[in-house]
């Protein structure tokens, strides 16, 4: 794993262990190596707009 997907995993473990009322996590890619990125990390893109992905926080938990 690299810097960068260990700090998004990271971030991922803290939102979804907060009692933050929040169900998803919405990113907006600013590439295609960006968009591989976050990809690879189970975020899926809106239909409407693929360089804007979400993952639903409670596949984090």
């Amino acid at each position: 794993m690299t810097n960068t997907g260990a700090l998004l995993v990271n971030a991922l473990r803290r939102s979804a262990g907060t009692e933050m009322a929040a169900a998803v996590l919405i990113v907006d890619a600013k590439d295609e190596q960006a968009l591989s990125f976050y990809l690879h990390y189970g975020f899926v893109p809106l239909q409407d707009s693929p360089m804007t992905l979400f993952l639903a926080l409670a596949s984090v938990r």
